[in-house]
């Protein structure tokens, strides 16, 4: 059992056998006898002293934490014997050993540092040559020449290298930078050519040449506090992302995110059905990681933390991992549910028609939605929009308490095989198989009706309770003969779905016309006008019931018991028992028992 020592060396703590501090402390005391004479001993015994706990410090470990006497001997092997540079009579007789001593060592690898001593504006280019034995000069011209025609790009990089390079400070790291042997006779020799530059500098300095110097170092400076301002500035802008998500998460989780103005949750309920959970806490994995990691960071350069835990960035990145993952499963799978599409026809029964003449509206009187009124509450909770199925758009209604879902119907118009006038209604949806989608389809409710020459659609389908949205859609094709009209209203304009003309006319400019059907397609024959945009504005809204539609460039105002719309037609009143119209042809008055016009 040997006895051990504590000692302090150059502000570090040793724990040492006692025979090899004994050892240590008889060597350190031979050096500092032989620089007793020297104007900078103390500099050069705190150098050599730093250099020592620096060998000493790589043989201690959580495993060995005690100094043995073989660590010393080798740092005494590394350092030098004193016996070898005994005296300044052996040193100034002997200039060849001076020459070896200062020999750099070929196994020693050099550290890439900015020459203090030797340096134009900020030592970078004399770092460069001492690391890559390159005379300084050179690499100055070299540098200069590229500066321009670089257009400034090198300087921008010279600023940035002396921004993050450190500075050789101590007597160490400058032979470490030149490769040379960090030992006694090195230290002191390296110490005494500092004072003598210091010494030179300072004559400079007195006769005012020190300019270059003090503008290198001024730049220095401010490029060092503008690198950190800038620091600050990405903390506060991840501090900021990281808010916004969390604020995201918050409201997912408190079911208060919206999509395009509709809680979210009603997408996730109609579209993912019972991979919703998985959803929800994909979704919070997606965004809730990056808002912890976003924040974390940009604290972190807001206040200088230093602390750094790769298990953590481990943990976040595979968390978000497994977020990502949920959301593309859960997203496979209810994309599968579109994999087929559906498609049920159903022929509208028609009464007289071989007619010449088909007159064709959309009920925009909300009488789809007055039996609503008749419930105690009812809430429009929001509109889902499918850009990627036929641009539909969903309504959704909350009637006592259950959720009720409708879309808008489509109408297109085209030639009848017969020389009849013919309707189908058409209902499409999407499911996993084919017989699945036919199911779904056949769930779907819509109807029309017919008032002699009068084919009333209704504007909206209502999709069966329970049912997800797969792309549910209907399409009313009217077919129409060769030599036969039809007018379409303007209550058409949202409605008409690609109609094909032989004016190739948009949709939303063939309402409140006469269409012929013709050999080559539908032909207008009262378009004089056509080139006029009347710029019509209906489009359905459900809203709360019963709310209906403004009435275009004019007046609408809908009661439970009456009904007034004022446009460019006249007036036109209605109620359950009267109805009063006041246009160019007159005033015309009905009631349930009679009709009279003046």
């Amino acid at each position: 059992m040997n006895k051990t020592v504590t000692i302090n060396i150059s502000g570090i703590i040793f724990h040492i056998e006692e025979d090899a501090f004994e050892t240590l402390s008889k060597y350190l005391s031979t050096i500092r006898g032989y620089f007793v004479n020297a104007q900078d001993k103390e500099e050069i015994m705190s150098d050599i002293e730093a250099r020592i706990a620096e060998l000493l410090k790589e043989k201690v470990s959580d495993f060995k934490q005690v100094v043995l006497m073989s660590d010393v001997d080798r740092v005494m092997n590394i350092m030098g014997k004193p016996e070898d540079f005994a005296g300044d009579e052996a040193q100034s007789n002997n200039s060849g050993r001076d020459q070896e001593s200062t020999t750099i060592n070929p196994n020693r690898k050099k550290r890439f540092y900015r020459d203090p001593d030797d340096k134009m504006i900020g030592g970078v280019c004399s770092g460069i040559s001492n690391y890559f034995d390159i005379d300084p000069t050179i690499v100055r011209v070299i540098l200069a020449i590229l500066a321009f025609t670089t257009f400034g790009v090198l300087i921008t990089i010279y600023i940035i290298l002396w921004v993050i390079i450190p500075e050789a400070k101590t007597t160490a790291e400058k032979l470490e930078m030149r490769g040379e042997s960090i030992d006694i006779n090195n230290i002191s020799k390296t110490v005494k050519e500092e004072a003598e530059q210091l010494k030179s500098r300072m004559e400079k300095f007195g006769k005012g040449n020190r300019s270059g110097e003090r503008v290198g170092d001024f730049f220095r400076q401010f490029f060092s506090i503008v690198l950190k301002v800038l620091v600050k500035l990405v903390g506060i802008f991840l501090v900021g992302v990281g808010v916004a998500l969390m604020i995201g998460v918050i409201a997912i989780f408190l079911n208060k995110a919206t999509i395009d103005g509709t809680n979210a949750q009603l997408y996730i309920d109609d579209f993912l059905g019972a991979n919703k959970f998985y959803t929800f806490i994909g979704l919070i994995l997606l965004l809730g990681v990056p808002a912890v990691m976003f924040l974390y960071k940009g604290v972190k350069m807001l206040f200088n933390i230093k602390f750094h835990n790769k298990w953590l960035n481990i943990g976040s990145g595979a968390l978000w991992t497994i977020g990502l993952i949920m959301l593309v499963v859960t997203g496979i799978n209810a994309g599968k549910e579109f994999k087929e599409e559906g498609r049920i026809k159903t022929p509208f029964v028609m009464k007289n028609a071989k007619q010449d003449t088909l007159y064709i509206t959309a009920d925009l009187s909300n009488k789809m939605l007055e039996q609503f009124s008749s419930y105690e509450e009812v809430k429009h909770m929001g509109k889902i929009r499918v850009g990627g199925f036929r641009n539909s758009t969903y309504e959704m209604l909350e009637i006592n308490g259950e959720k009720q879902v409708y879309g808008a119907a489509q109408v297109n118009v085209v030639e009848s095989e017969t020389d009849s006038f013919e309707i189908n209604i058409i209902k499409t949806a999407n499911g996993l198989d084919k017989r699945a989608a036919l199911e779904r389809a056949r769930k779907i409710s819509y109807s029309i009706s017919q008032k002699d020459s009068l084919i009333t659609i209704e504007p909206l389908f209502k999709i069966e309770k329970g049912e997800k949205l797969r792309a549910q859609d209907v399409l009313v094709q009217i077919k129409v003969p060769k030599g036969k009209v039809i007018k379409l209203d303007k209550s058409l304009y949202s409605f008409l779905h690609d109609v094909d003309n032989v004016t190739n006319t948009w949709d939303g400019d063939m309402v409140d016309r006469r269409w012929k059907m013709t050999a080559k397609g539908l032909q207008c024959i009262d378009c004089e006008d056509l080139d006029i945009n009347e710029d019509f504005d209906i489009d359905v809204n459900i809203g709360v019931p019963p709310i209906p539609p403004v009435a275009p460039h004019g007046i609408n105002i809908n009661d439970k018991d009456a009904k007034v719309v004022v446009d460019e037609k006249g007036i036109n009143v209605k109620s359950k028992d009267t109805r009063i119209s006041i246009d160019k042809n007159g005033i015309q008055i009905e009631t349930k028992d009679k009709k009279e016009k003046n």
